[in-house]
């Protein structure tokens, strides 16, 4: 990893267990912090920069990224895959919403029975990649001053993929969240799979849920 940025390498320890789910929802995260609404939520200022993706999470609707709904409507904006409520930055789900914009849609939140994790792919970031061709020219240089044949030189794929090398973008004990329920939330029916997540200190972050989540340690098959 670059010296610019300190994100651990995250995999599932053999004997840790999760207990809340996602992968990439290629959905952007919103917020309401100290009644500020944001839609998107905005990356903090010296955010890395990410690779040009295969994918980009669709627009926010006008309505929601001015902020004209009551309540929770927020969720009939199907371009939102998390809300964090917060009356301080400095809270839990403020954090979470800070460490999802960094990746523009491509976060992952991953709750296990001993840590809380904000999660994606390595190697959608531009100093990664940037390291691995450096890498690969060392040991290209090695090769051929010892006279053997270099590796060959591998695409890489600007998406999240099965065994990718994760980073945790943020993390905290899993003591920090109370606990978490799913809820009903918008107009329409029927009603999107949304789970929310109490952290201790008092904030939220609601999450939306599809197939291959896991909430409650079991997979959602629908």
């Amino acid at each position: 990893m670059a010296a610019d940025y300190d994100y651990p390498d995250w995999y599932r320890q053999p004997d840790e267990t999760i207990r809340l789910g996602n992968a990439t929802l290629m959905r952007h995260v919103g917020s309401r912090i100290a009644g500020r609404i944001q839609v998107p939520h905005p990356p903090a200022p010296g955010a890395p920069e990410l690779v040009e993706r295969d994918y980009l999470p669709h627009h926010p609707l006008e309505m929601t990224s001015a902020g004209r709904f009551t309540g929770h409507d927020w969720v009939e904006d199907d371009s939102i895959g998390y809300w964090a409520e917060a009356t301080h930055p400095e809270q839990d789900a403020a954090k979470v919403a800070d460490a999802m914009a960094i990746c523009h849609g491509d976060a992952g939140f991953m709750v296990t029975d001993r840590r809380v994790s904000v999660i994606t792919a390595a190697h959608l970031f531009v100093y990664v990649r940037e390291a691995q061709k450096q890498a690969r020219r060392k040991k290209g240089i090695v090769r051929h001053l010892l006279g053997t044949a270099t590796d060959a030189v591998l695409g890489t794929h600007n998406s999240w993929g099965h065994g990718d090398l994760m980073v945790a973008l943020w993390e905290a004990d899993v003591r920090r969240i109370r606990g978490w329920s799913r809820v009903w939330l918008g107009r329409s029916f029927p009603f999107p799979n949304v789970v929310r997540v109490d952290f201790v200190d008092g904030s939220v972050l609601y999450c939306r849920c599809r197939k291959g989540s896991v909430i409650d340690g079991q997979e959602v098959r629908d």
